[in-house]
Parts: structure tokens; C-alpha cells; sequence
């Protein structure tokens, strides 16, 4: 049996990761430079390493959303069907809920608009602003109803590629997590 489509996702994600240069971020030689620098009271060596492989993983979610909300335009996902499948299978059994038939057609609708709104609006940051919620909320809505949660956490995790790396990092520094790391001059 082939392994779920996501997992691909799961691999390149990580692959392009593994393989992005970190300038020697989180190794022993950036300990090394830090302790050196700290020692002669110089300030540590300028920390930034070439962010490529983000940008990758922008393409690879965008290409993601396109070919998902591509694959789902079609009249058995449009019409509800789908949905309504997928419902019965996991929550109602044979008892087929009234008014299902047109909230699934609603709801198919909306998330094919989403996934195409997605595709095309994440990579640009006049747009980005008003899709990160809708994006995250309808990766929420998935983790909590389908049994895809690696998949789900990996999206939402993997939406910090499209925001650039120093303001991911002061976000991070503002929520407490390696401010005393940035106090030190550790991480900068």
C-alpha cells in the first residue's frame, strides 16, 4: 500500500530543511565563535544563513494548495458528495443527518475558494495578512475532524516560511522563548 500523499510534504519539508545552510547557527563552531567573541569582548559574529530552502517550501505549499483545490474542482467534491462521505464515514454511520446535503455543498465550495485563495495569495505579503487565519483556522478545523494531525501540524508549521526570518525571530524573542539566549548574545 502506497504511504498518504502528505507524507511526501512531511519529507520534502524536512529534506529542504536539513539541506538549508544555517551559517552555523545552532552548531558547536557557533558556540565556539560566541565563547571566543564573549572572551575577547568583541561582539559575536553576524548570524544569518542563506534562506533558499524557505523559499522552496513557499513554492512547494502554494503548489500544494493549487493542485489540492485543483484536484477537488470537480463535480463529486463540488456538489457536496464528498463531503457528505466523508462525514457519514467518520460520525454518523447510516444515519444521514437532515440538511447535510446543502451545508456539505457549502462547505466544498468554500474550501476549494480557500485552497485556491491559498495557492495564489500566502507568497505575497499584501495578501498574506488576511489569509494566515483563514489558512491556520481550516488546518484547525482538519486536525480536530480528520485523522490527518501530522499533516495538519506540519501545515501550520510550515506557514512561518512565508514570513520573513527576522520577524519570525521577534516574534519569538516577544513571547519569552530564547530571550535569554538573544540577552547573552547567543542568538541574534
Amino acid at each position: 500500500m502506497d504511504p498518504p500523499p502528505y507524507t511526501y510534504l512531511l519529507a520534502v519539508a524536512a529534506l529542504l530543511i536539513a539541506l538549508t545552510p544555517c551559517d552555523r547557527s545552532y552548531s558547536l563552531d557557533r558556540y565556539l565563535a560566541v565563547t571566543r567573541a564573549e572572551r575577547t569582548g568583541v561582539p559575536p559574529p553576524a548570524e544569518r544563513g542563506n534562506l533558499w530552502g524557505l523559499r522552496l517550501i513557499v513554492v512547494q505549499l502554494s503548489v500544494l494548495y493549487f493542485f489540492a483545490a485543483f484536484d477537488k474542482s470537480n463535480h463529486a467534491f463540488l456538489s457536496g458528495a464528498r463531503l457528505e462521505q466523508i462525514f457519514l464515514w467518520f460520525y454518523a454511520g447510516s444515519d444521514y443527518p437532515s440538511g447535510l446535503a446543502w451545508l456539505a455543498t457549502l462547505v466544498s465550495f468554500g474550501v476549494v475558494a480557500l485552497e485556491y485563495c491559498l495557492a495564489f495569495g500566502l507568497p505575497f505579503r499584501a495578501t498574506r495578512r488576511d489569509l494566515v487565519l483563514p489558512g491556520l483556522a481550516f488546518h484547525a478545523i482538519i486536525y480536530v475532524t480528520l485523522p490527518v494531525y501530522t499533516f495538519s501540524a506540519t501545515m501550520a508549521l510550515l506557514y512561518l516560511a512565508y514570513f520573513d526570518a527576522d520577524a519570525v525571530d521577534k516574534v519569538i524573542a516577544l513571547q519569552g522563548i530564547g530571550s535569554a539566549a538573544t540577552a547573552k548574545g547567543e542568538i541574534s
